[in-house]
């Protein structure tokens, strides 16, 4: 946690209607392959892993919520909001260059 008491990591694991459900298998398989891509990318635009459950893919052999789970940085908002966020940026850099080709042009 940091001086706003906020988590900074969070931690992803199979929802209890995946492990109950038919589907537990490809779930298992999908954070699995999740953990191994994302642990394998180094680049700052990536979340990073920081960990995973101390018993490995073997967590899984056992079903529960916590029987494997990735501990990764937190992503504060949503992608939504980002992406909110990025088009403004753009909006302004685009009026900025209006303007300027406006100036060079008169």
């Amino acid at each position: 946690r940091d001086n706003t008491n906020e988590a900074r990591y969070a931690i992803k694991c199979l929802r209890p209607e995946v492990i109950e459900g038919s589907s537990y298998s490809q779930g298992a398989v999908d954070l699995i392959r999740e953990a191994y891509l994302l642990s394998s990318i180094s680049h700052q635009n990536i979340v990073k892993i920081r960990a995973i459950s101390g018993a490995g893919i073997e967590g899984f052999a056992n079903p529960s919520k916590f029987g494997f789970f990735i501990i990764m940085d937190k992503l504060y908002g949503t992608l939504k909001t980002r992406i909110k966020k990025w088009a403004r940026i753009a909006k302004k850099k685009q009026s900025g260059v209006l303007e300027l080709i406006t100036k060079l042009t008169a």
